[in-house]
Parts: structure tokens; C-alpha cells; sequence
């Protein structure tokens, strides 16, 4: 039986790179008309981490489909073996860092300079991880993938992490 790998995240995150030959069907487009075509292969489903992945795989499971499973590499696997090779950091690191620089300099302004809008950058920190966990979308993550040193792909890393699902 042929392998179709189907990445589930948006078309941004998609073109910034994926397993070679994949298909993008975003999980928020979600509808089993699109995967309906694929019913004689088997399914291998790819997202950043797993967790959209596994949402869709679910649903394909309650609507009939028998040959689905999650890739054993997501995509976040993908690039943290790729940053082992160059000296950029993983979006995900790049992103920690970020949440940090902005948790301390808010906790300098608040304990520190005693300043109210530390309080509003540690409010507007909070209310952007709840948003991210409530939306499984991250606009600070997709902002860092924009920046000029993240736009580079990373060629023949990709093949490395293809598996049979």
C-alpha cells in the first residue's frame, strides 16, 4: 500500500518547510471530502508536534478510515535534528527565549522600577498563552518564523526523518 504524508498545519507554517512530497490539508479546513481521495493509501499525518495530527487522525478513524497514524517525526523533531547542524536555534528554542526576555524584563519593571506597565506585559504575556493553548495557533511563534534567519530551509534533512507510519 502507497504512503501519502499529509501535513496539518496552516499553509504558512507549511511553506516553511515539511517532509519532502507532502500534501498540506489544514486541520482548521478540516472536512473528510478532502481525504476521502487518499482511502487506498495509508495516511501517515504530520503536524508541529503531534497534537493536530492526532485531532485529525481521530476524526478520520470515527468517519471509516482504517489507514491512518501519526509520523513518528513531527515537524519540531525535524527541526531540532536540523539545528544540531547549524548554529540557528529551533523556532520552539527561539520562541522560550522570547517568552523569557519578556516574563524578565517585566518582572524587572514590576520588582525593580515598580512601573504599572510591567503588570500589562505580564497580563498580556498570560493572556497569549492561554489564547495559544486555547487556539493551538501561536501568532509570537509565527512571527519568529519570519525573521531573515529562520527563512533558510534546511535541505536533505527532511528525508532523514521519513518513517513508515
Amino acid at each position: 500500500m502507497s504512503i501519502v504524508i499529509v501535513d496539518v498545519r496552516t499553509k504558512k507554517e507549511f511553506e516553511e518547510g515539511s517532509y519532502p512530497g507532502a500534501i498540506n490539508l489544514p486541520s482548521e479546513e478540516y472536512s473528510s471530502d478532502q481525504f476521502s481521495r487518499y482511502q487506498d493509501y495509508h495516511i501517515g499525518l504530520v503536524c508541529f508536534s503531534g497534537g493536530r495530527a492526532g485531532q485529525v487522525q481521530r476524526k478520520l478513524h470515527a468517519q471509516g478510515f482504517e489507514n491512518v497514524s501519526l509520523m513518528q517525526h513531527q515537524v519540531v523533531h525535524i527541526q531540532e535534528g536540523a539545528s544540531l547542524q547549524s548554529s540557528v536555534w529551533t523556532v520552539d528554542r527561539q520562541f522560550r527565549l522570547a517568552l523569557a526576555i519578556l516574563l524578565g524584563v517585566a518582572l524587572f519593571g514590576n520588582y525593580v522600577l515598580n512601573t504599572p506597565l510591567s503588570l500589562g506585559l505580564l497580563v498580556f504575556v498570560f493572556a497569549g498563552l492561554v489564547f495559544s493553548a486555547v487556539t493551538d495557533n501561536c501568532y509570537l511563534k509565527e512571527f519568529i518564523t519570519m525573521l531573515p534567519w529562520n527563512r533558510t530551509k534546511q535541505k536533505g534533512t527532511m528525508e532523514s526523518a521519513l518513517v513508515s507510519a
